[in-house]
């Protein structure tokens, strides 16, 4: 084999050889640019879902109510205590009422302080304002609950 032959075979060799990498280049490029791409969309995405949580959050009204305790007692509810102000059946530890300035909350859902997700479906005696009575199970548990400031947010 002449030298000039060597030449052109290691020529073609090497130009196989670097077409093969640029196209390993090319496929690892538009990998990159899909990956690039599903990052952004991910990105987008994910800074619509915080704008859309902070849309809620800003929305979510916070007050400071009195809170009691009841249960369902007839000498601590009215005439009807199977059934809440909005006819809803009363569950001790998910109920709670409101004093009527409040009734716009009823059939909402609030978060209390220290106490938990609560549903608003019954109203309180008119005596009460800018207050919030949570249905429980016992009276021991209510008189140990006592009166208290918290914290509610509505939820929905």
């Amino acid at each position: 084999m002449s030298v000039t032959t060597k030449f052109l075979i290691m020529v073609l060799v090497i130009s196989m050889v670097y077409h093969e990498r640029s196209m390993q280049i090319d496929i690892l490029s538009a990998r990159n640019i899909k990956q690039k791409q599903l990052i952004n969309d991910l990105s987008r995405d994910y800074e619509q879902k915080v704008s859309e949580l902070e849309n809620k959050v800003a929305s979510l009204s916070a007050l400071n109510l009195r809170i009691s305790a009841y249960t369902k007692s007839k000498d601590e509810t009215n005439d009807d205590p199977e059934n809440t102000a909005i006819m809803e059946k009363p569950i001790p530890g998910k109920t709670c009422a409101v004093s009527r300035d409040l009734k716009h909350l009823l059939g909402k859902e609030v978060y209390i302080t220290g106490v938990g997700v609560r549903r608003v479906n019954d109203l309180m005696n008119s005596r009460y304002e800018n207050s919030m009575d949570l249905l429980v199970g016992s009276k021991d548990y209510a008189m140990n609950f006592g009166v208290q400031e918290k914290e509610i947010v509505v939820i929905n």
